[in-house]
């Protein structure tokens, strides 16, 4: 009774969806529940989210805050048909899966650029802090028809934030870890200057993270990784002229991840050791050009992605460092150079009246380079891989107040791909009156073939030395996503509220798989095909909703039910039998955010996540004498924060916070222990029970 209880808790319903500034704005001034939220991800334009043909969700401030987020991956499981999970003990791997989707289905974007890798995103979610993100945007379903590649599941938009005020705000946050009580410090800048004509501007944003490594089963090895992370950037504008401005930004990352045993000593010397250093710099240059009528519009940008990992990954458990060459020495460790360049452009033209409706054309065409190496010390061996894609996409949205219909596609030539892939979508809104929308939504997805996605050393931990190739003839991995939404607000005497259903299915074709093949070079390596395998379905139900009384109090919940199943039953090990689940997926999940102010200077919040059963693959090891599959427990993970605010002299404002994480510690208890552990067996919060104290102090207007 008490889990059905808690698990109703977090059933809701709550819509995110957007609009287009060329529909009439007949909202009201006041706005409770953020009706008149501008987001972009939805066609490339700055849309309100009532008129917008496609759901986004998005995590803003108000989020981040109730939630008490340091980086990204804190908050994004406080959306609908989002999970985040962690996935490795030893290296500290997070990802966020979009509606029962991998990670490696959702495509991580800067400001609506791809400019992360497949490589560098892997620790992506926990490099990028809260301070340097103005919010969120996320898209369900298949998104290749705007932004490319491995947009299957979904889009993840970081959209950062840009200088508005006059503002300098710095923060400082501390965190308890469990047991052991692991240190966690996470300290922000934000600076930000504006002329007085608001015609240019700056904002600066810096974080420090420091946390200690945790051992939750007292085997003296890490379950929670090491972690260091610095952080500096900016943006920039300058408005150039009445009708064209300028954008400058700029970002580095350096960022270190080590997990295993005896931290504090050399890798080479440890019985098990993961680590992996990260330098990163990004920036990218956009011009925005209106014409004086505003029905024409030109954006031109360019975009430089930077990144630089060195890693190591093995162990030399039993072995005496003295008797060990030089080379010996050095397996395990590896340098990845990776560069990424893209350039491109798009036009927008409003039509007054295009065939039975006004309409936005939008046509563009973008460039993207990407320049990968891997070096493997110990034999010195490289692996790279160059790869180009050039696309165009076209599409039109006819819009008013009750219709919206989009109708687009895109072309991608990837010079892995001996032909071109064609992404289509099409999107249809409805809204008979103002407090009801409903929404048909249909996209394709792909997922080019690539050498290297995600981690490239895991493997060499085990001693072994592999090679990847990629199979003759292989195809892209293909998806069609088809989704249904019905969106409703209501106002019930002082209580603003907005409620939404949403049907989601996703069919997957010509899934990459890896096979090992036969050495023939007799050089030592074992090689690694990437092919094409079966197909897959995933449906369900996402469930959102949102309320608020005098903005005393707020509430948002979602809700998913959803079936992620293989066509043909996949062999994933020769001890276990084969399925058609997809692991590490659970049946139903949800979120819950409440926030409260009862007092003037006083605020507070509940926030938490469900996570249902769900199948995990246990690799033979210390825990377990061969492969099998594990049916984990539910898990309900419960935050509290309280805060204070004031200001001194009505110049400097301050506000001390204080909470606990995961209140009940719902944690994972069977983990495998020594240097002989699983360490991808994980499942659960990524957090045990962890207090917090944070004080922020800023001057300015916000």
């Amino acid at each position: 009774m008490k889990q059905y209880l808690l698990q109703c808790l977090f059933v809701g319903l709550a819509s995110a969806t957007y609009a287009q500034t060329t529909v009439t704005d007949t909202v009201p001034e006041k706005d409770p529940i953020e009706l008149n939220e501008i987001v972009i991800s939805a066609n490339m334009q700055e849309t309100k989210r009532m008129y917008s043909p496609t759901l986004v969700n998005v995590l803003n401030q108000k989020t981040f805050q109730s939630t008490h987020s340091v980086c990204l991956v804190d908050a994004l499981g406080f959306m609908p048909g989002v999970r985040v999970e962690d996935n490795c003990q030893n290296c500290g791997f997070s990802q966020a899966r979009i509606n029962g989707l991998d990670g490696h289905y959702s495509q991580l974007l800067i400001d609506s650029r791809p400019v992360f890798s497949t490589v560098a995103s892997l620790y992506g979610l926990e490099m990028l802090p809260m301070n340097m993100i103005e919010r969120v945007e996320v898209i369900h379903g298949g998104g290749s028809a705007l932004f490319g590649s491995s947009a299957v599941g979904g889009v993840i938009n970081v959209i950062t934030r840009e200088p508005r005020s006059n503002r300098v705000e710095a923060s400082h946050t501390m965190q308890s870890i469990g047991r052991s009580h692991a240190i966690d410090n996470s300290t922000a800048l934000n600076a930000s200057v504006v002329s007085d004509n608001g015609k240019a501007g700056f904002i600066l944003f810096s974080d420090i993270r420091h946390r200690n490594g945790y051992d939750h089963n007292d085997d003296g090895f890490s379950d929670i990784p090491k972690l260091k992370n610095e952080v500096i950037g900016g943006n920039a504008f300058c408005q150039l002229s009445d009708n064209g401005k300028l954008s400058l930004q700029y970002y580095h990352i350096h960022d270190f991840h080590r997990g295993g045993d005896r931290l504090d000593q050399p890798e080479f010397s440890v019985a098990s050791c993961e680590m992996a250093e990260h330098f990163i710099n990004g920036g990218e240059v956009n011009y925005r050009l209106t014409s004086p009528s505003g029905v024409n519009r030109l954006n031109l940008y360019a975009t430089l992605f930077q990144f630089h990992r060195n890693s190591y990954n093995g162990g030399n458990e039993g072995d005496l460092l003295e008797n060990k060459t030089g080379q010996e020495l050095l397996f395990g460790y590896s340098r990845t150079r990776d560069a990424n360049y893209v350039g491109g452009a798009t036009y927008s033209h409003l039509f007054s009246h295009l065939l039975f409706m006004p309409s936005t054309l939008t046509v563009g065409m973008e460039y993207q380079k990407e320049i990968l190496s891997d070096h493997f010390l110990a034999t010195d061996w490289i692996q790279k891989q160059h790869v180009k894609v050039f696309n165009v996409l076209m599409q039109n949205e006819w819009s008013d107040e009750h219709w919206s219909f989009l109708v687009g596609g895109r072309m991608d030539k990837n010079n892995l791909m001996d032909k071109c892939i064609f992404s289509p979508r099409v999107n249809l809104r409805y809204a008979p009156s103002q407090a009801l929308t409903l929404r048909l939504n249909y996209a394709d997805g792909f997922r080019a073939p690539q050498l290297y996605d995600e981690d490239l050393h895991v493997s060499q931990s085990g001693g072994e030395l592999f090679r990847t190739k990629l199979a003759d003839g292989l195809k892209e991995e293909h998806s069609h996503s088809l989704s249904v939404s019905l969106n409703l607000t209501h106002t019930f005497g002082a209580v603003n509220s907005e409620f939404a259903i949403e049907g989601f299915s996703t069919r997957l074709s010509d899934m990459f798989a890896e096979r090992f093949l036969d050495n023939q070079n007799g050089d030592g390596y074992t090689v690694v095909e990437k092919y094409n395998s079966g197909g897959a379905n995933v449906f369900g139900i996402n469930l959102e909703g949102r309320a608020n009384w005098n903005t005393l109090i707020n509430v948002e919940a979602g809700y998913t039910l959803q079936q992620s199943r293989y066509r043909t039953a996949e062999v994933w090990s020769e001890d276990a039998p084969s399925t058609h689940r997809f692991f590490r997926t659970p049946d139903n999940y949800g979120y819950l955010n409440l926030s409260i102010e009862p007092l003037k200077h006083w605020s507070g919040s509940i926030t938490g996540t469900y996570t249902g059963r769900m199948w995990v693959q246990h690799r033979k090891s210390s825990g377990t004498e061969k492969d099998m599959a594990v049916h984990t427990p539910r898990f309900y993970d419960v935050n509290l924060k309280l805060s204070y605010a004031g200001s001194w002299n009505n110049s400097m404002h301050y506000e001390v916070s204080g909470g606990v994480k995961n209140l009940f510690d719902s944690y994972q208890h069977d983990f495998d222990s020594g240097s002989q552990r699983d360490s991808d067996y994980i499942y659960g919060p990524m957090l045990p029970r962890t207090f917090y104290l944070s004080l922020k102090v800023s001057v300015g207007k916000d």
